[in-house]
């Protein structure tokens, strides 16, 4: 006989790859949803060929790390035509290169995009590790200098921040080639 404590609610997908977005090993998420390996890492594997993620999660914390060393594990994986569109953000806005690269993932997903995510996205390769909490001034700057052009970058609270159709629309009119990275359907 089955009592209430033991029966658990089947979990969505979009938790999974929640979890997954905010840099939470693979093997955590399992623990966490009592979910198989196998199912989860297929999600998260197929959110990434979706577009949904940048990149895979790894596979568990590191072996002894302590519970506030533990930082988001994804890797950086940029597609090769962002650097294009960022140095077009760049001339077009005045945004420095980690700015860009922050617009240039919002614009990507075209939804709700969660810190460690954008964390990744404008990490600068080659130098030590920043503090997540970055993003948040780097989101500040941006939106000062897009706001003369009616673009705004929405808060979500307790999930991250993303870019609104419109303001996606007007990046896209500002920079044609634009278009290729939006996550969102033409207008």
């Amino acid at each position: 006989m089955t009592t209430n404590s033991d029966y658990r609610a089947p979990v969505s997908n979009h938790v999974v790859i929640r979890a997954a977005d905010e840099g939470i090993p693979i093997r955590a998420i399992c623990r966490i949803l009592r979910r198989p390996f196998d199912d989860v890492q297929d999600v998260v594997s197929n959110a990434r060929d979706a577009g949904h993620l940048i990149s895979v999660p790894a596979v568990d914390w590191p072996i002894g790390a302590r519970r506030e060393d533990r930082l988001p594990t994804g890797k950086p994986s940029r597609p090769t035509d962002v650097d294009g569109i960022c140095d077009e953000l760049m001339g077009a806005f005045q945004l420095t290169k980690s700015e860009s690269r922050l617009v240039a993932a919002l614009m990507r997903h075209g939804n709700v995009v969660g810190k460690a995510t954008l964390h990744t996205a404008i990490a600068d390769h080659g130098l030590p590790a920043s503090n997540p909490k970055i993003v948040d001034v780097f989101v500040c700057k941006a939106r000062k200098k897009l706001s003369p052009f009616g673009i705004e970058i929405d808060t979500v609270w307790g999930r991250g921040y993303s870019m609104g159709p419109d303001a996606i629309a007007a990046i896209r009119g500002r920079l044609p080639s634009a278009s290729e990275l939006t996550g969102v359907a033409a207008a």
